[in-house]
């Protein structure tokens, strides 16, 4: 969707002559190629890699009623263990590189401050997004399995990751945008500014 997308804006806006084969090779030149191959790689890796870090683990015996008596069941949950897999942790530099050749990052000054803004933006929101799925998935496999929820104690241990990332995302947010407007007048008077309002 990003090749095509960047092809559709190197043409003008239209899509379908974004689609064209000379289009979509234009597209993936240079740095935006580039962006896109780390991008494509990192997923891959994180995906592959999370896969093989699945690990099986006993947490607690089941108690089930069998003939005669009640019988203990060891049951078995998949957990997931990214740090057991190297090809996770790649992944996940992979991705967060792609956004070093990507975008505003490559054209806005001073490139050092913005390229570390741009990564700390893009680790604090993926922290949050994944946390809040993450908290998500935890509550209802709690609920399936017919376990406490203790919900608020996973809401309270979450909050202060998401309140770290939230802060994170605002400033490097500030710094993103102090980068890219020329003026603060920019965020009223052009089309990015008010979609970034």
């Amino acid at each position: 969707v990003e090749i095509v997308a960047q092809s559709a804006l190197l043409e003008g806006g239209s899509i379908a002559q974004g689609l064209g084969i000379g289009s979509l090779t234009a597209a993936v030149t240079g740095s935006f190629g580039w962006a896109m191959a780390l991008r494509a790689a990192g997923g891959a890796g994180l995906l592959w890699g999370t896969q093989l870090a699945g690990i099986r683990r006993s947490p607690e015996p089941a108690p089930a009623a069998v003939p005669g008596g009640v019988a203990t069941l060891q049951r078995s949950e998949r957990r997931l263990d990214p740090t057991r897999s190297p090809l996770a942790i790649a992944g996940s530099v992979s991705l967060l590189a792609s956004y070093l050749f990507d975008g505003h990052t490559v054209t806005a000054a001073p490139a050092v401050l913005v390229r570390l803004a741009d990564l700390v933006h893009v680790v604090a929101a993926a922290a949050w997004v994944g946390g809040v799925a993450m908290l998500a998935d935890t509550l209802h496999r709690r609920w399936r399995r017919g376990v406490p929820l203790e919900a608020g104690l996973l809401g309270l241990r979450f909050s202060r990751i998401a309140a770290a990332a939230l802060g994170a995302v605002g400033i490097a947010g500030l710094i993103l945008t102090w980068s890219i407007l020329d003026s603060p007048g920019d965020l009223f008077s052009t089309a990015w500014g008010w979609t970034l309002v």
